[in-house]
């Protein structure tokens, strides 16, 4: 946001805190703003703070302005990880077979989804129902993977959590995945897959 709206970043002391003590330091004015995720955004809102930009979406303007998928302020997705799928890949097929079943779950009965996640995540259903609302769901393994894993890896690179940013082919094994569902694998190596 600060490349996008031409401010000096540096001038913005960032205070590292627990979630739940930034609702409530931002409600008290205690700090000017939260760099949070849901539902603790939710929450901040309900109490009279405004909302000015998530991942995806910009609220500075009139009306919320999507930001395109090359020009998010964020890329965050959550992956599988396996550190050897050689040894039990039925182990794996049924993981994926049942994150399948969830995905469809989601897509065709958000109510009987949400109670769900309701009863594992203990969060209330109204900041819940944002939450999710606020989500992409999907499996696919697509660029905007491939495009997470760079943003995340320039990060960690950044604040020298690793030396450098590794590659999707280092990192993604879509083989299992495909032979579940080739239409969720739109991502392919540069390389020719072994």
């Amino acid at each position: 946001m600060a490349k996008m709206f031409d401010f000096d970043m540096a001038k913005v002391p960032l205070v590292n805190m627990n979630q739940a003590e930034g609702v409530v330091a931002a409600s008290k004015g205690d700090v000017q703003g939260l760099l949070g995720w849901q539902p603790n955004l939710y929450r901040l809102t309900t109490m009279g703070g405004t909302l000015y930009a998530t991942g995806t979406t910009l609220y500075v303007t009139d009306r919320p302005q999507r930001l395109p998928d090359d020009d998010r302020l964020q890329m965050n997705h959550s992956l599988l990880l396996a550190a050897q799928i050689d040894g039990k890949p039925n182990t794996l097929r049924a993981v994926l077979r049942a994150l399948l079943r969830a995905d469809d779950l989601l897509t065709k009965d958000r109510p009987r989804a949400l109670d769900a996640m309701e009863k594992e995540l203990r969060v209330d259903r109204d900041a819940l129902t944002v939450m999710a609302e606020a989500n992409k769901y999907s499996l696919a393994l697509d660029r905007n993977v491939a495009a997470s894993l760079a943003f995340i890896g320039q990060w960690a690179v950044s604040i020298n959590r690793a030396p450098r940013v590794a590659t999707p082919e280092e990192a993604f094994a879509p083989e299992l995945l495909r032979s579940l569902d080739p239409s969720l694998v739109s991502w392919t190596t540069t390389k020719a897959e072994k």
